[in-house]
């Protein structure tokens, strides 16, 4: 009964209620742009939904025996106040991903806060130090589900271009919302005796799970998406190792003197986003439409042209053995052979290959190329 009533109180608090809204809201949202832009949703599965799930159940072992483990034990104060700064990331994730800066925050408020305004007793021993770590575990989250296979869900927007041509730039969103096992302290009497590793005395708790929030927002112009979620992740790997170092070296220093290591642990998140920024910024490729050919500007899954993988970027030259400059003449082509499809394309390397598959007999336009109008 225990458990359920832990159960419980997770659901009902209000920044799960605020993801589950802002999931549906991302899809619905996604698929009316997709089909103003294309007149068909490229991927019209919700898949924002799906990843929120199976993200959120993933992790939530990992993360539960890391906060365990660590005895992290937050006050509901603490609680309260960053579910309050995470759902204030949500209204700004349609620009950015502030929920690490949602997390650091929560500790930097906590910190400069008078005494007595928001907490009546003193912040718990190694206060800085389980704030760091809480971090060095989103940044590590934040990492893990940026994998390659998720590149297919960059979502395509195309844009007025400065010499009058189009251009598409790719934009992926993932929100995740890890169940946290975390340790609140009760007092002398009541809740669960244990050990809290980081103040090394016998206390009571209760447990409580916190809604962690996990956001990962990345959009591109001039880079594959493959290759900016490689270098998202790793970057991403690289400051949760620099937390890890920032929450050891809290342990040896007053608590006076957390803010400069939470403000250090904030600049580092900027640094990172804007180094994602410049490094899209530097890429070599623009997904530009072009006279030469006809661009893909994404592919559906599940169809003839995902068998035979095709990807954002290419350009299509040939058709059935006919060159093709436009949609118009690349549909012709394919009226040609009602059941079997052969391109000749380029990709984003300049490097040329065959791609052939069987299509839908009588419908060449459910291919499931997206192509500039």
């Amino acid at each position: 009964m225990a458990i359920l009533a832990v159960i419980k109180n997770y659901l009902c608090q209000p920044l799960v209620w605020l993801s589950l809204i802002w999931i549906l809201g991302m899809y619905f949202i996604r698929v009316k742009k997709e089909r103003q832009q294309f007149r068909i949703a490229v991927n019209s599965d919700c898949y924002e939904g799906r990843h929120f799930l199976k993200d959120s159940l993933a992790f939530f072992f990992t993360a539960g025996i890391f906060t365990v483990l660590c005895g992290i034990g937050l006050p509901m104060k603490v609680i309260y106040l960053y579910q309050i700064l995470a759902g204030l990331s949500l209204i700004f994730f349609a620009a950015c991903d502030l929920s690490f800066l949602a997390l650091i925050g929560t500790g930097i408020i906590m910190l400069l806060a008078p005494k007595g305004w928001l907490w009546a007793d003193k912040l718990p021993a190694g206060f800085t130090t389980m704030m760091l770590l809480l971090a060095s575990l989103t940044a590590f989250l934040q990492a893990a589900v940026a994998t390659k296979s998720k590149a297919i869900f960059f979502t395509p927007t195309i844009k007025e271009g400065k010499r009058g041509r189009r251009i598409v730039s790719y934009s992926w969103r993932n929100l995740a919302l890890i169940p946290l096992i975390l340790l609140v302290p009760t007092g002398k009497n009541g809740g669960i005796p244990l050990f809290w590793i980081l103040n090394g005395s016998s206390q009571h708790f209760t447990i409580v799970l916190m809604p962690l929030l996990i956001l990962t927002y990345l959009t591109t112009t001039k880079l594959k998406p493959k290759a900016l979620l490689a270098y998202y992740q790793k970057r991403k790997n690289q400051l949760a190792f620099l937390e890890a170092v920032l929450a050891f070296l809290a342990l040896f220093i007053p608590q006076n003197y957390g803010l400069v290591l939470l403000g250090l642990s904030f600049l580092a998140e900027l640094l990172l986003q804007y180094s994602c920024y410049n490094y899209n910024r530097k890429g070599h490729f623009w997904y530009v439409e072009t006279s030469r050919g006809v661009r893909v500007v994404a592919v559906k899954a599940d169809t003839p042209a995902a068998k035979m993988q095709l990807e954002a970027g290419d350009i299509i030259l040939e058709c059935n053995k006919k060159p093709v400059a436009n949609a118009s003449e690349l549909y012709q082509a394919l009226q040609e052979n009602a059941a079997y499809c052969k391109l000749l394309v380029q990709n984003v390397d300049g490097e040329l290959k065959i791609c052939e598959s069987a299509i839908y007999a009588d419908a060449p336009h459910e291919i499931g190329l997206i192509l500039f109008d």
